[in-house]
Order: C-alpha cells, then sequence, then structure tokens
C-alpha cells in the first residue's frame, strides 16, 4: 500500500495553527513515553531478579527446616488461602492491616511463615484506583513493606516475637 506524501502534506498544511500544536505535542508525547519505558526498562529487570532470589532464598530455608524436622504444621491449600487473603488485605486503596495480623495469628514456627512468604511468591498489589502511588509487584516482604507503616511492621514483627519466630519483615 503507497501512501501519498503529498496528499498528507497538503492535508497538514491546511490545518489551523492550534491543531498543528495538538499534533506536534501528541508527537512529542509519544516519543518521550517510549525514551521513559526504554529507559525504565532495566531497573524492572533488577528489581525481578531481587524478587527471586528473595523468593529462592525463602524456599532454600524452608526446605531445610523441613529437613530438620520443623515443617510447616498446615496444608499447602491453607498456605495458599492465607497468601490470597494477604494479598486482598493490601489489594486497591488502603490496608487491611486488621485482617494481616489475624492470618499471621495462625502461624505456629518460622516454616509456617517462610510458607506463607513460599505460597504468596511474586505478585502485583494495585494502589487503587485513581491513587496516585504506583502499584507495587513484589514478594511478600516488599508488599507489606510498602502498604504497611513502621506501627503495623512493628505490630507485625512482635507478634512474630511473641511466638518466638525470628522472622521480621
Amino acid at each position: 500500500m503507497r501512501v501519498d506524501t503529498q496528499f498528507a502534506k497538503q492535508s497538514f498544511t491546511g490545518l489551523p495553527p492550534w491543531a498543528k500544536g495538538v499534533i506536534a505535542v501528541a508527537i512529542i508525547g509519544g516519543i518521550g513515553y517510549i525514551a521513559y519505558k526504554f529507559l525504565k526498562a532495566p531497573g524492572k529487570i533488577k528489581e525481578g531478579q531481587g524478587n527471586r532470589q528473595e523468593e529462592n532464598s525463602a524456599n532454600k530455608d524452608l526446605d531445610k527446616l523441613i529437613s530438620a524436622g520443623k515443617g510447616p504444621t498446615l496444608s499447602k491449600t491453607q498456605y495458599l488461602q492465607y497468601a490470597n487473603q494477604l494479598q486482598s488485605a493490601m489489594d486497591g486503596y488502603g490496608t487491611d492491616n486488621g485482617a494481616i495480623l489475624k492470618i499471621f495469628a495462625n502461624v505456629k514456627n518460622e516454616a509456617d511463615v517462610l510458607a506463607i512468604i513460599t505460597a504468596y511468591g511474586i505478585r502485583k498489589i494495585s494502589s487503587g484506583t485513581w491513587n496516585p502511588e504506583p502499584n507495587y509487584e513484589g514478594t511478600l516482604g516488599g508488599a507489606l513493606s510498602s502498604e504497611q507503616s513502621a506501627n503495623e511492621l512493628g505490630k507485625l514483627n512482635l507478634l512474630l516475637a511473641k511466638k518466638g519466630i525470628k522472622h521480621r519483615f
């Protein structure tokens, strides 16, 4: 298909000045957006590598505890349910800190915490409609740190410490 450049040139020159300005701004904006995405891509790759390392570390630590006879006390299904409930508690505008504490009140040992982290994996948390905060994508530890205040994280870590669990968020 051949584009008639003469027709396109005549169409553009025949536009009022405000329309030419709008087209120019749209073209410059599009180029700027593409450049922004291109420059941001390496940071996303590094962030993804860090998330995978954290996830792999949790898996290895959980395997060590299982080998030592200090395994999880609940079923894999229950850990997946907890992971889904944690995502729901943090997804969207606002965080249900009470729901997060209730979930972690059910853990009995270090292996339970690691099993929840493993079941959670890497997920995306929406910051909510019209919220200027960017969405978060990463591990449970990162999501909790992103979604909770220092005071709320302190409450969660205190709950774990009272149970003799060493893991902290």
